[in-house]
């Protein structure tokens, strides 16, 4: 799971708005492109996209999710909880700076 020293722990905006989205349907199956194409208001590139995913999946916060085509992962209830805690301890330390 996330550890402070991980990068998945690591502050970026990007990261952050990819944690964000996620968040908002955290049942849902992502594909790379899918999560992209949810992004696409915000110029975050597929490769970066995809890094974020193979990093949480790495991390455990998210599983591969069988029988489809395009990898897909999804949150983990564990992974859920780290990825909130994440964005609250971000938006603290952007307040207090």
């Amino acid at each position: 799971m996330v550890t402070a020293g991980s990068i998945a722990a690591r502050y970026s905006t990007v990261r952050s708005q990819i944690y964000e989205r996620m968040l908002r349907e955290p049942s849902r199956p992502w594909a790379v492109k899918d999560l992209h194409d949810a992004l696409a208001d915000l110029d975050i590139s597929e490769n970066a996209v995809r890094s974020t995913l193979y990093l949480l999946l790495g991390e455990r916060v998210v599983v591969e999710q069988k029988g489809f085509r395009a990898m897909r992962v999804k949150l983990t209830e564990d992974g859920r909880d780290v990825l909130r805690v994440l964005l609250e301890s971000w938006a603290r330390q952007e307040a207090s700076a």
